[in-house]
């Protein structure tokens, strides 16, 4: 009997016991998977059957202050673009090598954006992206060839003013690996492009929008078997409305010519950057076209640096101009009295040196107002080595007109020249200072460096009564489809030395008597408006060689409300002919007139043309 009953649990409830252990696991397991994990393989199957491909935000449009037609605007074009999809990755090289020939595009560069598509898991890349209508017929023709090449619609930048503005607008350029990797996160994908230079990289974010998201189902294959539905409507970047006024820009640009330099025009009481020209420029469309890289490497290559933006990236000695930031030192310090008289006998000997004036015969007898009027050098070299004597007391006052240091203004790239001292000349050239440095200074000579920019900021503060504004080129940014105001620029203060107020209204006095009576007279001839300014000669070590300078504000007269500060430099590389001055002539003849450059030269003569 215990034989049979063992027998009988061996040959029965085993097997019961085990068929009834699989069926629960089974039903365990079909309940995880129906209802526990559901969510999970839910989304696993969805990545499997859909894909999800980038609509590229519209960027935001740039325009002028009178927000008219726009200077950086989107152009729809033709593009060729890669389905990694349906692309055979074992005939890469036959297909892309079929595209190099029929659309002039070296191979080289269609495998890098095959291969930075196929490293980042992209579903679809753009090989070309401008395409000509000649290359989409090429691509009907060769369809079967070319499995997996399509092409579509899409936009690019395109700039319509073509001249000074490109180092205020910039460009755009591609993203690169390194960087994608870096920008992922902030909502960048291997098809961006992200502003290079100007206002374009400076305010990126704003003007890029967002991003929307389209999906498709696709089969085992890989196959596309349904109709894009968007899951995501991208947002289109703001529009910024620039500083910039187009006319007056325009004027400086032709004033300035094809003259290495530049040319700023900045309003006092709120920094506004109403021009900046630099020349030479270049063509900010080149990214756009099929010989971009040899056309950058013409830019790079080229011997006045096109790419760089004078106003800001330029550095040079202030020269006579300088003569503004000694004029304060010597107000505020009371070292000098301003009425006592110096004699300029043309020349001043220090230790066995002798310093020359650039008047030869020398101008006699002079107080600081006729020293501002004249440019006269012995003078400066007098106050500078005989009564304020220590370097770093200039220095102090360089400094606290922001030379030395950068403006902070909306542009990459700033450089912050230079003001030295006794501290900076040993560690940098392991040199003393001597009483010649301060004289080299005294004049804004020796190793006094500024920009075109700083030495605006410098005049505004002048206008100012001492108040620096930041100068800004954002005026405001809109909504890209109400055009109306989401914020603008508040204006702000960058520094404000606590200096006597009384000196800026005496160095405006003398800077109006350059103009009346001094070193300016003959050459600011307009009557459209009284101005005031100052004249500066830098030496560049060539014989027959200098930077010229001028620098002025207008009218002078008016509230600092309603005038304007310009500052023209013209590098020693062009012929020497006293343009700087002409040049601000012709601008101020231009603003106040309401007039064209052609119109200014016919009623200043064409002495101011050539």
């Amino acid at each position: 009997m215990i034989m049979q009953k063992d027998n009988w649990i061996v040959e029965y409830l085993f097997p019961i016991l085990f068929v009834a252990f699989i069926l629960i696991f089974y039903l365990i397991k079909l309940i995880s998977l129906q209802i526990i994990n559901n969510e999970i393989f839910s989304i696993r199957s969805n990545k499997i059957i859909y894909r999800q491909d980038i609509i590229p935000a519209q960027r935001g449009r740039i325009y002028d202050r009178n927000f008219e037609i726009p200077l950086a605007d989107n152009k729809e074009v033709f593009q060729i673009k890669l389905d990694f999809s349906l692309f055979p990755k074992e005939n890469k090289i036959d297909i892309l090598s079929l595209l190099e020939q029929g659309c002039s595009v070296p191979y080289i560069e269609l495998l890098n954006s095959y291969e930075n598509g196929l490293k980042n898991n992209e579903n679809s890349i753009t090989l070309i992206d401008n395409a000509l209508f000649k290359h989409i017929i090429f691509i009907c023709e060769h369809k079967e060839e070319l499995p997996g090449i399509y092409y579509t619609t899409g936009l690019i930048r395109e700039y319509n003013n073509v001249s000074s503005l490109s180092h205020i607008l910039g460009y755009l350029g591609k993203i690169t690996s390194n960087e994608y990797r870096l920008m992922a996160s902030s909502g960048y994908n291997i098809e961006s492009f992200l502003g290079r230079q100007g206002v374009e990289k400076e305010y990126d974010l704003l003007l890029r929008g967002e991003d929307g998201i389209q999906q498709r189902t696709v089969d085992f294959k890989e196959r596309t078997v349904s109709e894009h539905i968007v899951k995501k409507r991208p947002k289109p970047g703001n529009d910024l409305v620039l500083t910039i006024d187009s006319r007056i820009q325009t004027l400086c640009e032709k004033a300035l010519g094809q003259r290495s330099g530049s040319v700023v025009v900045m309003k006092p009481h709120s920094g506004e950057i109403i021009a900046m020209v630099s020349w030479p420029w270049y063509d900010n469309n080149f990214n756009t076209k099929s010989n971009r890289k040899e056309l950058y490497h013409e830019y790079q290559s080229h011997p006045r640096y096109p790419l760089i933006n004078r106003a800001i990236q330029s550095k040079y000695a202030p020269a006579s101009t300088f003569k503004i930031i000694m004029s304060a030192a010597i107000l505020d310090t009371n070292l000098l009295d301003p009425q006592k008289r110096i004699n300029c006998p043309g020349y001043k000997r220090i230790g066995n040196r002798i310093f020359h004036c650039h008047y030869e015969r020398g101008h006699g007898m002079l107080n600081l107002d006729d020293a501002i009027s004249e440019s006269c050098n012995v003078y400066f070299y007098t106050a500078g080595y005989e009564y304020l004597k220590d370097p770093t007391i200039i220095k102090t006052y360089a400094n606290g007109f922001n030379y030395g240091r950068l403006t902070n203004i909306d542009l990459p790239g700033e450089t912050e020249g230079l003001v030295p001292d006794p501290r900076w000349l040993k560690l940098e050239r392991n040199l003393h200072w001597v009483g010649g440095d301060t004289v080299n200074m005294s004049i804004g000579q020796g190793n006094l460096l500024v920009t075109p920019l700083q030495l605006a900021c410098a005049i505004s503060m002048v206008c100012n009564d001492g108040v620096l504004m930041q100068p800004h080129l954002l005026k405001e940014f809109r909504d890209p489809y109400t055009h109306k105001e989401v914020n603008s620029f508040e204006p702000k203060i960058l520094s404000k030395p606590e200096w006597n107020q009384e000196i800026f209204a005496t160095i405006r006095t003398g800077m109006r008597h350059v103009v009346s009576k001094g070193t300016a007279r003959y050459v600011i001839s307009t009557k459209a408006v009284k101005s005031a300014g100052k004249t500066g000669t830098a030496e560049v070590g060539k014989e027959d060689s200098w930077h010229s300078w001028y620098v002025g504000f207008a009218p002078y007269d008016a509230p600092v409300e309603d005038q304007y500060v310009i500052v023209v430099m013209v590098e020693a590389d062009n012929k020497w002919e006293f343009w700087s001055a002409k040049a601000c002539n012709v601008i101020l003849q231009g603003i106040f007139a309401n007039q064209s450059y052609e119109e200014t030269i016919r009623v200043l003569g064409s002495w101011y043309g050539s």
